[in-house]
């Protein structure tokens, strides 16, 4: 085991020059819309505005998330999505950092927390790889103030100070300015004191939730603040949008079959671990009520926040590899068997699209061939994402997905069985 700290740092940092490098060598940009894509159009002319000193104006609620915008009008105001670039860039490397911090708090064994952080990096759909072919995206500073706040919960929790509350703050009120899903985190906070309990009335006790800690209100404020001065300084010019309308739309329009897809293309077939140890998580997570909320948040939010369900449950991506480190470490035994490896990581680098370039979007939806978890060479993109234009192919995918989570539960039960064999 490697135990200095400044050595386990740098293997991590290698990794993230790896995969950057292996990236900028082989990715190409996006074809769509000059290589802004599509939301990237948006950010794009706000960060252009920006620049040239306009007033802010867009279409809700692209036209508020400022920040990324404007650090790549600051980065490079000649080259804007070079200035995307470079500012998400250095948000994924903060990242890497903050998630590390975030999983040594409670997984022990370096290797797991390496292996995970490869998972990270290595998927086609998360921030790392995402960023060469989709330069002009606020997703990865979304994910760097939702990390920060993670380990700012945690260090409340250990020490009850006001200044953790302040900086939470702080970055709270920073955090929606880029994207308005780091209002999570101080939802979450609110169940810090663990206020749920089977003895209480109504299995919550509203004296920790609402009387004990009263200042940790304070994050949720400073979140409300941080959308007002988003709203102030930015002009909607979207009159057809509505949040609750497209809240509405989502939960009538996508299909249960679609969004369980979306989790099989989100965590893999490794998934198989969440379920069959879901006992385990459970009784974790009851003892950490905050992640709870954070849970239940990613369940809604990918359900009802818009058609790429699979990048909304990415958001969620430190949970989800926190909860897959912990049935690691407290089941070595069953889950050190070569086999299973062997078929995990073989399942999960096909899941991820390891092996291939994020290939370019086509405009025809008949051409579109059913998404595999096998894919190994360069397709359309339409062919390989959680939400297919085209529903025909949607089963098939599904059922593939399907039969590999249902293989690696199948060898779950027959090792467990046969761990227990051996004690007894």
């Amino acid at each position: 085991m490697i135990e200095n700290k400044r050595v386990q740092y740098l293997i991590v940092v290698l990794l993230f020059i790896t995969v950057n490098l292996i990236s900028f060598f082989t990715q190409q940009r996006i074809n769509v819309n000059d290589g802004k894509g599509w939301d990237g159009v948006e950010y794009f002319e706000i960060a252009k505005k920006f620049s040239e000193g306009k007033e802010i104006s867009g279409p809700s609620p692209l036209v508020y998330r400022l920040g990324t915008p404007f650090l790549a009008s600051i980065i490079d105001k000649n080259d804007l999505l070079n200035g995307f670039f470079i500012a998400n860039l250095a948000a994924n490397f903060l990242s890497l950092l903050l998630i590390f911090a975030y999983l040594k708090i409670y997984l022990k064994n370096f290797y797991v927390i390496i292996a995970l952080l490869i998972f990270c990096l290595f998927h086609w759909m998360c921030n790392t790889r995402f960023i060469y072919y989709y330069p002009s995206i606020t997703d990865p500073w979304g994910l760097a103030f939702l990390l920060s706040g993670l380990i700012l919960i945690e260090k409340y929790r250990r020490d009850k100070s006001n200044v953790n509350i302040f900086f939470l703050c702080l970055i709270i009120f920073t955090g929606v300015l880029f994207r308005e899903f780091v209002l999570i985190i101080p939802i979450a906070f609110l169940f810090v004191n663990n206020p749920f309990d089977k003895k209480d009335l109504f299995f919550i006790n509203l004296r920790k939730l609402f009387s004990e800690d009263k200042i940790k209100f304070l994050p949720l404020v400073a979140g409300g603040a941080g959308v007002l001065v988003t709203r102030l300084v930015s002009e909607n010019t979207a009159t057809d949008y509505s949040f609750l309308k497209t809240v509405v739309y989502f939960i009538y329009n996508k299909s249960l079959t679609q969004y369980i897809h979306a989790w099989f293309f989100a965590v893999g077939p490794a998934i198989a671990l969440l379920v069959y140890f879901y006992k385990e998580i459970f009784r974790f997570v009851f003892e950490n009520q905050y992640m709870l909320i954070l849970l239940a948040g990613a369940f809604v939010l990918s359900f009802t926040g818009g058609s790429d369900t699979g990048r909304l449950i990415l958001w969620f991506i430190p949970l989800i590899l926190l909860f897959e480190g912990r049935v690691i470490e407290d089941n070595i035994p069953i889950l050190s068997k070569p086999f299973l490896i062997i078929c995990i990581i073989s399942f999960q680098i096909f899941s991820m699209k390891a092996l291939i370039t994020i290939p370019q979007p086509i405009t025809n939806p008949d051409m579109v061939t059913p998404p595999s978890i096998t894919q190994m060479k360069d397709v359309d993109l339409s062919n390989i994402i959680s939400s297919i234009r085209n529903l025909d192919p949607l089963p098939l995918s599904f059922f593939k997905y399907f039969l590999a989570v249902v293989f690696l539960l199948m060898l779950l039960r027959y090792y467990n069985w046969k761990q227990n064999n051996v004690v007894n």
